[in-house]
């Protein structure tokens, strides 16, 4: 299973919803979701907008633009 819908490092991206500026990937963390469960694991990534902000979202809140 592709948890990060094949978001990787120095991607270029934006939000799915179109709103905000345009920005790139600066990190893909895999983390534990759950309490005790360490199979269940969800996928955070970072953007550094052009406007200079960083951000975390999930995978699918953000679409790759070319």
């Amino acid at each position: 299973m592709d948890l990060n819908n094949g978001i990787i490092v120095d991607t270029r991206v934006m939000r799915t919803d179109g709103t905000g500026v345009k920005g790139v990937v600066v990190s893909v963390r895999e983390d534990s979701t759950g309490k005790g469960d360490a199979s269940e694991r969800g996928v955070i990534v970072g953007v550094q907008w052009d406007n200079g902000t960083m951000s975390y979202f999930t995978p699918d809140a953000l679409r790759v633009i070319h």
